[in-house]
């Protein structure tokens, strides 16, 4: 029998959007410093990528790369 508290986290729960954060913390800011012409505004894990499209595309495909490093996909 799995009971509730073993499942997961619960929706909302600052100390885990905190740690999600800094797990990708490295990951968002190489990305940041390596396409400087793009915005990259986020909440927790909401990421978005503003910029010139071929860049955001590029910086798309690169910021993928980097999240599979470390464990992570982005889910649309």
């Amino acid at each position: 029998m799995v009971f509730p508290s073993t499942m997961g986290t619960c929706q909302g729960d600052f100390l885990i959007r905190a740690l999600f954060a800094l797990a990708h913390f490295r990951t968002l800011r190489s990305i940041i410093n390596h396409f400087p012409s793009c915005l990259f505004p986020f909440i927790a894990y909401d990421i978005h990528i503003v910029g010139p499209l071929v860049i955001v595309s590029s910086a798309y495909e690169h910021f993928q790369i980097e999240l599979n490093k470390i464990g992570l996909s982005i889910q649309f």
